[in-house]
């Protein structure tokens, strides 16, 4: 019997053997002491604590979480698809610009997408202060900005016959474009904004754990008073609200073909998305957090060539850089590797079950604590980094591995099974082979976050140019600050068009907006 895919099955389950360096550097710095902390943590996960001070203190958390999160969605989707018209091939051509260049400058100017939102969010509260007006400016920025890199790529990918021919009845050009786009968009539109808002609420939680307000400062302050059970008490109530937002995610995403864009529709929508908004507001308001400027900080903001010269120099970009790309490298083939040979490994249905419960509370947890939890028993070294960013990104590729192997048809599988073939390899050559393309061409895309992602390694001393970002930030050394801000952004355009590459190679995507996956960031 021919066995198909074979190749790309083990490419993978093969990079799991990078995970043994990481873990001997682990254990080589491992401080024994630490473990009954590590103990205490884990005792604390079946007995939360449940008094009415904590409990209104986690709602109060999750509301402000979720508003800051609602607000900066709603406000990046509208941005978003402005831009992403504007942005388009299709939307230019129709004014009879010079098409392929004007786009390409206006792309260009969708760079701040290459920034992560923790970046935007530390540089803002230097000028600013704390603020959850700020943790919504730097979800906004980068997320209007990524989804109108989506929504332009999704459009130049559209069949233009039918907008030629509203065209030629003498349609106005605005008007025949929007009357063209919209009812082939929507399902696009739908999908990638939804699980935007699960990003968004992710990324709240996490800018929440630098003091910006919400359930991730409550996360905080209670992992470094070592309150375990006050901590446990706001990750299961965080759990369970993003296990809400899931479930209701994928069951939009599964009655999307039964979508009607009706008037009815729209306005229903609107309205009951408004409701949420001003509630929102409100919540946000009611935080006393006000948008202040620090005159001093403001005026230190001054950043001219010497001060860049100045940065440069006094900055080792090369070693840094090098650090965070040896993070990036290592956690993306751990958090590629792993949840397959987690599934192949364990072939029974309840403990995958068991599986996608772990990966839920590997993607709620923000990857700064799951750091601060390993360096109660370990010294600061780059396997911590590792591990860190890699836990929060098992979390989301076993998700997605998970739920296109669910979706698949079961038929080679039966038909290994029915040939006296074990349940593993017929699992490993009936259902992994078969979503194995799609798999390694989203894990090349996931490079690209993980890659971005490194910048919130700065609570792990030395941990390439996240920990810099903040050692500059701390000392107002702007130059510095601009040195690695552009860093981040060179290294991420080059592994974007390599990420690209890669998954032509796979699956013959042509942009990462061509995801695999609906989820695709």
């Amino acid at each position: 019997m021919k066995y198909k895919n074979i190749s790309t099955s083990l490419i993978c389950l093969l990079p799991s053997i990078f995970i043994i360096p990481v873990l001997i550097n682990f254990v080589y710095n491992f401080n024994i002491g630490g473990l009954n902390l590590l103990s205490s943590f884990l005792n604390a996960a079946i007995k939360p604590d449940i008094s009415d001070i904590v409990l209104e203190s986690t709602i109060k958390g999750l509301r402000t979480t979720f508003s800051i999160a609602f607000i900066s969605w709603i406000i990046s989707i509208i941005i978003g698809l402005i831009l992403g018209l504007l942005s388009s091939k299709l939307y230019l051509s129709n004014y009879n610009s010079n098409n392929l260049i004007t786009s390409n400058i206006i792309r260009f100017f969708l760079i701040p997408r290459a920034i992560h939102e923790m970046i935007w969010a530390l540089v803002l509260q230097s000028v600013f202060g704390l603020s959850p007006l700020i943790a919504i400016l730097a979800i906004t920025i980068p997320y209007s900005f990524n989804f109108a890199k989506i929504i332009s790529g999704q459009i130049d990918n559209l069949d233009i016959k039918p907008l030629i021919s509203l065209k030629s009845n003498g349609a106005n050009n605005l008007l025949a474009i929007l009357t063209f786009t919209i009812p082939k968009m929507t399902s696009t539109i739908i999908s990638h904004a939804a699980y935007r808002f699960e990003c968004a609420l992710r990324g709240a939680t996490l800018l929440g754990v630098f003091g910006l307000g919400g359930i991730g400062t409550e996360l905080e302050l209670t992992l470094r008073s070592l309150k375990f059970n006050e901590l446990w008490t706001s990750i299961w109530a965080l759990w369970l609200m993003m296990f809400i937002v899931e479930n209701l995610i994928n069951f939009i995403q599964r009655n999307l073909k039964n979508y009607q864009l009706k008037p009815i529709n729209i306005m229903t929508v609107t309205f009951v998305a408004s409701i949420i908004f001003i509630t929102s507001l409100n919540t946000i308001s009611q935080t006393h957090l006000d948008l202040t400027i620090g005159i001093d900080n403001f005026d230190s903001l001054r950043i001219d060539i010497g001060s860049i010269i100045d940065g440069y120099n006094s900055l080792p970009i090369l070693r840094l850089t090098t650090i965070t790309l040896i993070i990036t490298f290592f956690t993306s083939i751990i958090s590629l590797s792993m949840p397959p040979l987690m599934l192949l490994t364990f072939q029974n249905k309840n403990i995958n079950r068991v599986f996608s419960t772990i990966w839920s509370l590997m993607r709620i947890v923000p990857t700064p604590l799951s750091a601060l939890l390993l360096l109660l028993c370990s010294h600061a070294n780059l396997a911590i980094a590792i591990i860190s960013l890699s836990i929060h990104n098992i979390g989301i590729m076993g998700r997605a591995l998970k739920e296109g192997i669910d979706n698949q048809q079961s038929s080679l599988f039966d038909s290994f099974i029915s040939c006296g073939i074990s349940e593993r390899k017929s699992w490993l050559y009936g259902k992994l082979s078969l979503e194995a393309n799609k798999y390694l061409a989203y894990a090349s895309y996931r490079t690209e976050v993980i890659m971005k992602e490194t910048s919130v390694l700065g609570v792990i001393g030395g941990s390439g140019l996240g920990w810099q970002l903040r050692e500059s930030l701390s000392s107002f050394a702007w130059g510095e600050v601009f040195m690695v801000i552009i860093t981040y952004i060179i290294i991420f355009m080059l592994w974007e068009k390599i990420s690209n590459k890669v998954q032509n190679i796979f699956i013959g995507l042509k942009s990462p907006e061509k995801s695999p996956y609906s989820m695709s960031t």
